[in-house]
């Protein structure tokens, strides 16, 4: 099989080669850990790091326009360093997602080489995500949990901890109507 199809995104090899369903994917060291779904094995091959492994990576190709995915990665980086993870919008530059410069940096989570990544793209909307490792010679998986969306741009605040006025405004307003509320209750509260 060259791809798989899930009604709303195509799941191919970006290459065009044959797509290895691996099953799920159980998480090395720890075998109390594992994906939440089927995974495919995208280790890594090609021209190169970065880049030029492209190749051995995946394309997700959805109906509707998407600029954030997220899914789950096992087996990352166990063996080979540096390993590094690539998200890329309809063939925009590559969004660095993941590094592990040396063993056991990678275990991010429950002592298990199993991660989840995600990217947002907030310069367009795309139909098209690709994603790859550039570890030569580990093995790796992508799958599991699959999660995408289409957000507003500029939903985000441009500098973390610090809002724009326009934000300052809806948590003024917001915290009124918590204390408007708050006073209703204790009002009905009383009269009860």
């Amino acid at each position: 099989m060259t791809s798989v199809d899930r009604g709303a995104y195509v799941i191919s090899r970006t290459d065009g080669s044959a797509l290895y369903n691996h099953g799920v994917y159980t998480g090395f060291p720890n075998p109390d850990r594992t994906t939440t779904g089927e995974t495919y094995d995208i280790s890594p091959f090609g021209s190169g790091p970065g880049i030029g492994a492209i190749v051995s990576g995946i394309t997700l190709t959805s109906d509707s326009a998407v600029n954030t995915i997220g899914f789950e990665v096992g087996d990352w980086a166990t063996c080979c360093q540096p390993s590094y993870l690539y998200i890329s919008f309809d063939d925009g530059a590559p969004i660095l997602v993941g590094k592990s410069d040396e063993y056991g940096d990678q275990f991010i989570t429950d002592g298990t080489a199993l991660v989840f990544v995600s990217a947002l793209d907030d310069s367009g909307d795309s139909t098209k995500v690709k994603f790859w490792g550039d570890g030569f010679g580990e093995y790796l998986v992508f799958g599991g949990t699959i999660r995408y969306a289409l957000l507003d741009r500029d939903t985000l605040p441009p500098t973390p901890g610090i809002p724009e006025p326009a934000t300052w405004g809806m948590l003024i307003a917001s915290l009124g109507l918590v204390g408007t509320a708050s006073r209703r209750r204790r009002l009905a509260l009383k009269a009860a």
